[in-house]
Protein backbone atom coordinates (compact mmCIF):
# COMPACT_ATOMS: atom_id res chain seq x y z
CA UNK A 1 0.00 0.00 0.00
CA UNK A 2 1.76 3.17 -1.18
CA UNK A 3 0.45 6.36 0.12
CA UNK A 4 -0.76 8.26 3.67
CA UNK A 5 -3.28 5.95 5.81
CA UNK A 6 -4.73 7.59 8.62
CA UNK A 7 -6.64 5.67 11.01
CA UNK A 8 -8.97 7.99 13.42
CA UNK A 9 -10.58 5.89 16.53
CA UNK A 10 -13.73 8.21 17.81
CA UNK A 11 -15.99 7.67 20.22
CA UNK A 12 -19.60 8.53 20.46
CA UNK A 13 -21.74 9.25 23.87
CA UNK A 14 -24.14 6.59 24.23
CA UNK A 15 -26.97 6.02 21.58
CA UNK A 16 -25.19 9.30 19.39
CA UNK A 17 -23.04 7.58 16.84
CA UNK A 18 -25.61 7.63 14.23
CA UNK A 19 -25.80 11.25 14.50
CA UNK A 20 -22.62 12.22 14.53
CA UNK A 21 -22.25 10.54 11.22
CA UNK A 22 -25.26 12.21 9.61
CA UNK A 23 -22.86 15.17 11.16
CA UNK A 24 -19.99 13.92 9.43
CA UNK A 25 -21.30 13.25 6.43
CA UNK A 26 -21.16 16.71 4.54
CA UNK A 27 -17.66 16.80 5.25
CA UNK A 28 -16.70 13.43 3.60
CA UNK A 29 -18.14 13.76 0.89
CA UNK A 30 -17.01 17.15 0.49
CA UNK A 31 -13.49 16.08 1.02
CA UNK A 32 -13.80 12.98 -1.51
CA UNK A 33 -15.19 15.28 -3.91
CA UNK A 34 -12.90 18.13 -3.66
CA UNK A 35 -9.69 17.48 -2.79
CA UNK A 36 -7.34 15.89 -5.21
CA UNK A 37 -4.80 12.21 -3.94
CA UNK A 38 -8.10 11.44 -1.81
CA UNK A 39 -8.32 7.57 -2.31
CA UNK A 40 -10.39 7.05 0.94
CA UNK A 41 -12.21 9.02 3.44
CA UNK A 42 -15.18 6.93 5.63
CA UNK A 43 -16.65 6.46 8.95
CA UNK A 44 -16.79 2.83 10.01
CA UNK A 45 -19.39 2.10 13.14
CA UNK A 46 -18.06 -0.94 15.35
CA UNK A 47 -20.90 -4.07 15.00
CA UNK A 48 -19.63 -5.18 18.57
CA UNK A 49 -19.06 -1.95 19.97
CA UNK A 50 -21.80 0.81 18.38
CA UNK A 51 -20.50 3.61 20.20
CA UNK A 52 -17.06 3.32 18.57
CA UNK A 53 -16.36 4.94 15.67
CA UNK A 54 -13.34 4.96 13.20
CA UNK A 55 -12.69 7.13 9.94
CA UNK A 56 -9.99 5.53 7.38
CA UNK A 57 -8.45 7.87 5.29
CA UNK A 58 -5.65 7.14 2.41
CA UNK A 59 -4.27 9.72 0.81
CA UNK A 60 -2.24 8.78 -3.00
CA UNK A 61 1.30 10.48 -1.35
CA UNK A 62 2.12 12.74 1.25
CA UNK A 63 1.48 15.65 -0.97
CA UNK A 64 -2.11 15.20 -1.25
CA UNK A 65 -2.13 14.33 2.55
CA UNK A 66 -0.50 17.85 3.70
CA UNK A 67 -2.94 19.88 1.41
CA UNK A 68 -5.53 18.24 2.76
CA UNK A 69 -4.33 18.47 6.66
CA UNK A 70 -4.03 22.03 6.03
CA UNK A 71 -7.41 22.66 5.10
CA UNK A 72 -8.69 20.10 8.10
CA UNK A 73 -7.06 22.53 10.60
CA UNK A 74 -8.82 25.52 8.89
CA UNK A 75 -12.45 23.13 8.97
CA UNK A 76 -14.53 23.54 12.09
CA UNK A 77 -15.18 20.56 13.04
CA UNK A 78 -18.54 18.86 12.71
CA UNK A 79 -20.31 16.24 14.90
CA UNK A 80 -18.21 17.27 17.73
CA UNK A 81 -21.86 18.06 20.79
CA UNK A 82 -22.17 14.09 19.72
CA UNK A 83 -18.74 12.88 20.39
CA UNK A 84 -18.16 11.23 24.35
CA UNK A 85 -14.90 11.66 26.46
CA UNK A 86 -12.39 8.93 25.62
CA UNK A 87 -12.08 7.84 29.37
CA UNK A 88 -15.80 6.37 28.54
CA UNK A 89 -15.03 4.10 25.78
CA UNK A 90 -15.08 0.81 26.60
CA UNK A 91 -12.76 -0.93 24.22
CA UNK A 92 -9.74 0.83 22.94
CA UNK A 93 -8.80 4.12 23.22
CA UNK A 94 -9.16 7.13 21.01
CA UNK A 95 -6.70 8.55 19.00
CA UNK A 96 -4.87 9.29 15.89
CA UNK A 97 -2.62 7.21 13.87
CA UNK A 98 -0.89 7.93 10.18
CA UNK A 99 1.28 5.79 8.45
CA UNK A 100 3.31 6.51 5.93
CA UNK A 101 7.33 5.63 4.41
CA UNK A 102 6.71 2.59 6.81
CA UNK A 103 7.12 4.96 9.41
CA UNK A 104 4.57 5.67 12.35
CA UNK A 105 4.06 9.82 12.75
CA UNK A 106 2.71 11.72 15.40
CA UNK A 107 1.50 15.30 15.34
CA UNK A 108 3.49 17.22 17.79
CA UNK A 109 1.52 20.76 18.87
CA UNK A 110 4.62 22.22 20.01
CA UNK A 111 6.65 21.72 16.59
CA UNK A 112 2.92 22.10 14.14
CA UNK A 113 4.62 19.03 12.58
CA UNK A 114 4.05 15.27 11.99
CA UNK A 115 7.21 13.59 13.67
CA UNK A 116 8.03 10.05 13.93
CA UNK A 117 7.63 7.84 16.71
Amino acid sequence: MAGVRLVVNLHAKPGQATAYAAAWAPRAEEVRSTEPGCLQYELFQSASHPDNLTVLEWWEDRAAFEAHWALERERTPLGVEFLGHPRDREVGRDGLEIYWEQQTYRFDRAEDAWLPR
